[in-house]
C-alpha cells in the first residue's frame, strides 16, 4: 500500500523488476526520519539518501501514485524537495549530517533529468551532494569525446566544474559535491593510470 501501483491496483515494477515507494507518501518519510535517526543514535555518522528520485525506466503509462492527492501539481523536483524538508531538515537541525546522491548528469545538466533530482532545488536542504559522475554513464559527444567511458579524468573534471559553478551562483559550498567515482569496468577497462 506505500508503493507505486499499477493501475490494476498491484505494485508496479520498472524496466528492471524493482518495486518503488510512492514519493508522496507522508508515512513513507516519517518512517525514513524515524530510521535516521535510529541509525544516527546508533553509530553511524552521517545519513545517506540515495535513490531519492522517481523511477527513470519502465512502463510510465501504467503509474499510480496512490498517496499523490488530486489537486496536486508540484514539479518532479519539488516533491523530492519535500521529502528533504521533511525528513532531512530535522536531522539537520539535531546536527545530524546528511547528504545525498545524485545522478551524474544532475551536476551538468540544467533541468531535473525526468527524475526530479535538480541540482539548485536540493543543494541548500542537505550537507553534502554526491554526484555519481561515473563516465560510463555519459552519452557520446558528452563534454565533446565520442567515448566518454575511455576519459575519467574529463568527464569527472568537466561535469564538476560545471556544478561548482551552479552552486556557487546560487550561493551555495561547492565543498558540498563529492563525487562518487567510478570503479568498475564499463564501456571501458580501467587502468591504474586511469583511476589515478
Amino acid at each position: 500500500d506505500l508503493a507505486i501501483q499499477t493501475q490494476e491496483g498491484t505494485p508496479w515494477k520498472d524496466k528492471g523488476g524493482h518495486y518503488w515507494l510512492d514519493q508522496y507518501s507522508v508515512e513513507v518519510q516519517e518512517y525514513t526520519r524515524q530510521v535516521s535517526e535510529a541509525a544516527y543514535a546508533v553509530g553511524f555518522d552521517e545519513i545517506n539518501f540515495d535513490y531519492i528520485r522517481f523511477p527513470s525506466e519502465g512502463n510510465f503509462n501504467n503509474i499510480v501514485y496512490p498517496h499523490k492527492k488530486a489537486d496536486d501539481t508540484r514539479l518532479k523536483r519539488h516533491v523530492i524537495a519535500d521529502f528533504l524538508k521533511n525528513v532531512a531538515t530535522p536531522l539537520r537541525e539535531q546536527k545530524i549530517p546528511v547528504s545525498i546522491d545524485v545522478f551524474g548528469y544532475v551536476a551538468s545538466r540544467p533541468d531535473d533529468v525526468g527524475i526530479g533530482q535538480h541540482l539548485e532545488t536540493l543543494a541548500p536542504l542537505v550537507d553534502f551532494i554526491a554526484p555519481m559522475v561515473y563516465p560510463s554513464h555519459y552519452y557520446k559527444g558528452s563534454f565533446n569525446l565520442t567515448k566518454p567511458a575511455e576519459h575519467p579524468y574529463e568527464i569527472i573534471d568537466g561535469a564538476m566544474k560545471v556544478a561548482v559553478a551552479r552552486l556557487i551562483k546560487i550561493g551555495e559550498d561547492p565543498d558540498k559535491l563529492r563525487p562518487w567515482i567510478q570503479d568498475f569496468d564499463m564501456g571501458a577497462i580501467y587502468t591504474k593510470e586511469m583511476m589515478q
